[in-house]
């Protein structure tokens, strides 16, 4: 391997994984939280996170999900027109 091989390597680990130190290439899985465990945490918080978003996104365009879970994920949209929930980074 070359060295500009390994130095585009670690790039994309720092741009990828910025919570890991340089050099180490572990990633945690961590599961999906599901949108009811959503819906109860941003309630109970009263903020989105960028992560809750990208959970909610996918699960919307995937079309895997219930009456129930649209309907919250309605009500979440809801609280944040009406600024009971903030959206945080």
């Amino acid at each position: 391997m070359t060295s500009l091989a390994v130095y585009e390597m670690m790039r994309l680990v720092v741009l990828f994984f910025p919570s890991h130190p340089r050099g180490t290439m572990e990633r945690t899985l961590q599961p999906r939280p599901t949108v009811a465990e959503i819906f109860c945490t941003t309630l109970a918080n009263g903020q989105i996170t960028r992560r809750d978003r990208e959970s909610l996104r996918r699960a919307f365009l995937a079309d895997s999900i219930r009456d129930d879970e649209y309907a919250a994920i309605d009500r979440m949209l809801h609280a944040v027109k009406r600024g009971w929930l903030m959206m945080v980074d």
